[in-house]
């Protein structure tokens, strides 16, 4: 029990060092809202000062946040609101904030008569779910560590501490927090490890939980764990000899899936699951990426190889996605195992030697073989590149693609080969070297590893290790004025163009409970754009129409609304006019 505890401590710790106190704080929201600048795209915008990359707090994180608190803050059934892409109702489940949580935190509200008429405002809970990930992904490796190659404490807990900073962990928390539960791909894994041991019960109650969890945490690990769902089907048929079973596994996973994704909204709504064919075919793996430190679109480059930085371009714009890079400590005891293997492979001895292995774990390494490759494929989409080359272009249904676009990210499936290729390392060395020599080896691995991924620490602390105030750019005294009497806010961002640039209207929108149509931020309502025309065209007198002041053609174009202020660097329309805000009263006509 004492070393269970102790794990725990020290995967906090690790958060803490990385992160710092401050964002644990579940009143403490400020710092959600001071998104102030992009993510960067290029590499590193050629090696950006550490001063320019402690400015870059990752700006999604406002967007998803205003998303969760128009779902708290909203007065319909538990799994809806209508303030964040009104007028039609949207499920929890399409917003990037972890819809159970979010369901759980309403019907709290709705329970307790005391906080129904409460504004909740300050309120975020990104920072303790990041340390609870960061646990749980140490936990589940020691746990899969220890189980495969029964070795000793210490060493499966340093085996482990990769895992906690695994660069797509890094990459992904805080800016998709969310998808920092990347314990569930690891979590996946352990029925292959179990199975013999447990009652055929309690593996379907598993994949049913595991399915649920997915989905509701986030949406896009379905795909990934589905994909170990087929191949654990494959692998109890084959080890096991459950012909019937083997087939029940993902249709239970699925199951469970669908439930959850009921009790987050996910039917019954306008928001369609439905994305672009386009979309799914950018957001690719690009082969380069497993040893390609710069295609995150993030800041980050590799300190201990640097003569892998901006070598490897990629083939579409959305090739960031796929930012899988190992690090140092697993690149560099990876290329000495494959060159082990090639160099002993061909002898008749080292073949003699390990024949038996080979034919008792058969099942498994074709399981992982066939895994590994169709995973990669799926998550190259429909175009395998290498660099900025296109290798080969499949051409599939257009139905399937359309089917497939629903999962819209293909790329982040390859994170489950990313974890399998940390455990063959990991194990090789515990299974090859004397447990002290491992001790020492992966010690000093670890230690590479850390050094390597140093720019993320240091801009990840740069960030959070010091409290934030935020402070609106939204100061005419105008804007207290035009809300009197408000309900609704239409801003023209149907295609998201200006999703970030709006970001500080959204949470004023949100803080003063006006139900807005645009804040979504994972999906759409197909009739969004046809909806803001079509309000403008008639206007209400609690509406409030929001514009850059760049959209002031807009206005001339789509509507007749002649009461338009400028305020700060917006244009708000009004229906009726407002006397006291004669002073900032622009002609549009």
């Amino acid at each position: 029990m004492r070393k269970n505890v102790a794990l725990i401590f020290i995967y906090f710790l690790i958060f803490v060092f990385i992160y710092g106190f401050y964002i644990l704080n579940p009143m403490y929201t400020d710092w959600c809202n001071c998104a102030v600048s992009a993510p960067l795209t290029d590499f590193a915008r050629n090696y950006y000062s550490m001063a320019d990359v402690a400015s870059m707090q990752p700006i999604d994180i406002i967007v998803n946040h205003n998303d969760f608190l128009s779902y708290i803050n909203s007065k319909t059934s538990l799994p809806y609101t209508d303030m964040n892409a009104y007028p039609n109702l949207s499920g929890i489940v399409y917003t990037d904030y972890i819809s159970l949580l979010c369901v759980l935190c309403k019907a709290v509200i709705f329970a307790v008569p005391a906080l129904k008429n409460i504004p909740f405002i300050n309120f975020q809970y990104i920072g303790i779910v990041g340390a609870v990930n960061f646990i749980l992904q140490g936990l589940l490796a020691f746990i899969i560590i220890k189980k495969i190659t029964k070795t000793n404490y210490i060493n499966a807990l340093l085996g482990s501490l990769f895992f906690v900073v695994a660069p797509i962990m890094l990459d992904r928390f805080p800016e998709h927090f969310a998808l920092s539960a990347q314990w569930l791909i690891l979590a996946s894994f352990l029925p292959f490890l179990y199975y013999k041991n447990r009652s055929k019960k309690v593996v379907l109650l598993y994949w049913f939980v595991l399915g649920f969890l997915a989905l509701g945490i986030q949406p896009y690990f379905v795909l990934t764990t589905a994909f170990v769902a087929i191949a654990f089907s494959f692998y109890a048929y084959f080890k096991y000899d459950e012909k019937k079973l083997s087939w029940c596994f993902l249709p239970i996973f699925i199951l469970g899936s669908a439930i959850a994704f009921g009790l987050t909204g996910g039917f019954g709504n306008a928001v369609s699951a439905k994305t672009l064919v386009y979309w799914f075919n950018i957001y690719s793996f690009n082969l380069n990426s497993f040893f390609n430190p710069t295609i995150s679109q993030s800041f980050f480059f590799s300190s201990v190889l640097p003569f892998l930085n901006g070598k490897f371009p990629a083939y579409t714009n959305g090739n960031w996605e796929g930012f899988s890079y190992l690090g140092a400590g697993i690149i560099i005891p990876l290329v000495a195992i494959i060159a082990y293997c090639l160099y002993f492979l061909p002898k008749r001895s080292f073949q003699d030697k390990y024949r038996e292995f080979l034919k008792k774990y058969k099942v498994e390494i074709i399981t992982f073989v066939i895994f590994f490759v169709l995973t990669l494929l799926y998550s190259c989409s429909f175009a395998i590149t290498f660099n900025d080359f296109l290798l080969l272009k499949i051409r599939v249904p257009q139905r399937f693609a359309e089917l497939l676009s629903v999962f819209k990210v293909p790329a982040r499936v390859i994170w489950a080969d990313f974890f399998l290729i940390y455990f063959f390392v990991i194990c090789f060395l515990l299974k090859k070297l004397k447990p002290l020599v491992a001790t020492c080896v992966l010690g000093v691995l670890f230690m590479i590893q850390a050094v390597d991924l140093n720019v993320f620490f240091k801009s990840y602390r740069n960030l959070y290790y010091t409290k934030k105030v935020y402070s609106s750019p939204l100061k005419n005294e105008g804007w207290d004025i035009i809300k009197q009497g408000k309900k609704h806010a239409f801003v023209d961002d149907a295609s998201r163009k200006n999703l970030y640039i709006l970001q500080d209207v959204y949470f004023w929108v949100v803080k003063n409970g006006l139900k807005c149509n645009a804040i979504l931020s994972s999906r759409l309502p197909e009739n969004r754009e046809e909806t803001w025309k079509n309000r403008l065209k008639n206007p209400q007198s609690d509406d409030l129409f929001i514009f850059l002041k760049s959209q002031k053609d807009d206005i001339r174009k789509y509507s007749s609304l002649e009461n338009c202020y400028l305020l700060d660097d917006y244009i708000v329309c009004t229906k009726e006019n407002h006397p006291d805000l004669n002073n900032y009263k622009i002609e549009t006509k």
